[in-house]
């Protein structure tokens, strides 16, 4: 409906302009030869004085066209209008000049301004005519842009007909529409009165609702006096807490003087047991000695003492086989510990053993498949390492 009225609007609109453009063309048709013919009898009993406005009424009546031409292709029907009364007013002003009675003849100066004036009229004259013929071409081309609006016009109003008969077909088809509304109206109205069921069921609803914030309200007031109880648990646990880290500082030092004391008493059993080893080895070779006294004839004087193992020695034997050890794969160290405890070497297996990282240890006892062999240097070093909690006690 609204494209419609557009339409019709848009084809008044052009009606409007085109009217508007054809009175300006006529009026404009009939102006131009009045001005020119006033112009010419003004001018030929008029004195100097009318030469001198001569050329300011002949200016105007030049502009004059150049106006309406400039309105024409606007196509604006108030500015032709004004225009229109602008060129009638200039003309009245033409014909309004006073006429001046001269009562010598003329001087030949006088005549040749009046030639020169003359001269000048008629370029002027010629110059009007060319803006004539200019406006003639441009109200022609102004025609045939008309014509080109009337036939959309036509067009229009054609698109308006069909428009017209298409709003028939949807007004029908509202009537219908309007029969299905009457029709959803009852079915709002039996809705209606479910939804007044429905309310009256919420309402019951809410108030059981308003009963369940007050219990609500009730168990909020209850959290928070457990969450304050709670607040002061931790404000407990905190201090506990507090307390637990500084106990944890002072056993995380008593256990760094405990493993300083493990690595003390471990260095001293490692001495004893040198000492022991020496003292075994130069046990031995007493006994030897002794049997082959007893088996000497006449061997009444004792054999000298041989000298005992070097100490320093065999530390750096052990230090040096330790750290060949911890340069070793397991693979590789298990088969060494193996060869060694074939040629009777177990108690020096076990001194290196406990001298080494107790992750590499692990890692070579472990790759050591005899499990006699290994259950074996366990138990050694079990009893190497309990032997200073034995001597304290």
């Amino acid at each position: 409906m609204k494209k419609t009225l557009g339409l019709i609007l848009y084809a008044a609109t052009i009606f409007g302009v085109t009217a508007g453009i054809g009175m300006f063309m006529l009026k404009k048709s009939t102006a131009p030869s009045a001005d020119v013919t006033n112009s010419g009898d003004q001018h030929g009993d008029s004195t100097v004085v009318d030469d001198t406005h001569a050329p300011a009424n002949s200016a105007a009546g030049e502009h004059a066209p150049h106006g309406a031409t400039v309105d024409a292709s606007s196509s604006h029907a108030d500015s032709s209008r004004e225009s229109d009364s602008h060129a009638h007013a200039e003309v009245e002003a033409d014909q309004q000049l006073p006429v001046a009675v001269r009562s010598s003849p003329m001087s030949v100066e006088e005549i040749v301004r009046m030639g020169l004036s003359l001269k000048s009229r008629d370029e002027i004259l010629r110059q009007r005519e060319s803006s004539l013929k200019d406006a003639e071409s441009q109200h022609r081309l102004i025609q045939t842009d008309v014509e080109g609006a009337q036939l959309q016009v036509e067009n229009l109003l054609t698109q308006a007909k069909d428009q017209r008969a298409a709003i028939e077909e949807l007004v029908q088809r509202m009537n219908t529409q309007k029969d299905g509304i009457g029709n959803e109206r009852l079915a709002i109205v039996s809705e209606k009165k479910q939804l007044q069921v429905d309310r009256e069921t919420l309402d019951a609803d809410r108030r059981q609702h308003d009963a369940q914030k007050t219990a609500f309200t009730s168990s909020e007031t209850e959290l928070a006096l457990k969450r304050k109880a709670l607040d002061e648990d931790r404000k407990t646990f905190d201090t506990d807490r507090n307390k637990i880290t500084v106990d944890g500082d002072k056993l995380n030092k008593d256990r760094e003087a405990w493993v300083k004391e493990v690595e003390r008493t471990t260095h001293e059993s490692q001495q004893l047991k040198i000492e022991k080893e020496e003292l075994r080895v130069e046990r031995d070779r007493l006994e030897q000695d002794k049997r082959l006294l007893a088996s000497m004839p006449g061997g009444d004087t004792l054999p000298s003492v041989k000298k005992p193992i070097d100490a320093v020695s065999k530390k750096q034997n052990l230090k040096e086989l330790t750290e060949m050890f911890e340069g070793m794969t397991p693979e590789s160290a298990a088969n060494a510990i193996k060869t060694l405890a074939a040629d009777g070497e177990s108690d020096m297996v076990v001194d290196v053993l406990v001298k080494l990282e107790q992750r590499k240890a692990s890692a070579i006892l472990e790759a050591i498949p005899d499990e006699k062999l290994v259950s074996e240097f366990l138990v050694k070093i079990n009893n190497l390492n309990n032997q200073p909690k034995a001597a304290k006690n």
